[in-house]
């Protein structure tokens, strides 16, 4: 389990990152959204802010961290040198903190996401040579997304899903609005390219 990181640092690097993706084509995702859809804050004790964004804009995000002081990022580590994820690290006086970005592909139907529930260094290595089961990637209904909205959120704007509640639901279960743990209260999985909610109790 990661460690817990203070709303105070996450919240700084929310107003940090958001200038360097603000014209890209992203919006917040996994624990950042359920915190937007719960309360309109980022949850505390989270352990990073997310952030999904399409693929093509990758190589002019990657520009603009060359230009970047604030985030540390080493393109030589895994998961950073795949081509669909990246964490940028900072670190403050007490603590150490992460911004996860996982770069989407498209489909007629669904947002394609291939890295966040199959994260390990040898299934993306696999899945680059297209030797692994596709019914593991996630299909997100491109409906619940698009057109993207743009709220207020930690006193920044922020893009976020067109049907917030219903991707939160979609992607949490019918449970989100209480306050779960992973691994704890819940665990999940990816069956036939959707997430399976399975509670503990």
């Amino acid at each position: 389990m990661k460690t817990p990181v203070s709303r105070n640092n996450q919240i700084k690097n929310l107003h940090k990152i958001i200038p360097l993706i603000n014209d890209l084509e992203y919006f917040i995702t996994f624990g950042t959204l359920l915190g937007y859809a719960r309360d309109n804050a980022i949850i505390e004790n989270d352990d990073d802010i997310d952030f999904y964004v399409n693929k093509k804009d990758k190589p002019l995000f990657l520009e603009r961290l060359e230009n970047n002081t604030y985030f540390d990022f080493n393109e030589n580590v895994f998961p950073n040198h795949t081509p669909h994820f990246i964490q940028l690290i900072k670190d403050y006086e007490d603590e150490h903190t992460r911004v996860d970005l996982t770069f989407y592909e498209l489909n007629d139907k669904f947002l394609i996401d291939v890295f966040s529930f199959n994260s390990n260094e040898e299934f993306q290595r696999l899945r680059e040579k297209n030797l692994t089961d596709e019914r593991l990637d996630l299909h997100i209904p491109k409906e619940l997304i698009f057109p993207l909205d743009k709220k207020n959120f930690e006193n920044i704007k922020v893009k976020v899903p067109s049907r917030v509640l219903q991707t939160v639901e979609f992607l949490f279960g019918p449970r989100w609005r209480e306050p779960l743990i992973k691994g704890v209260d819940y665990n999940e999985k990816i069956v036939n390219n959707c997430p399976l909610i399975r509670y503990m109790e």
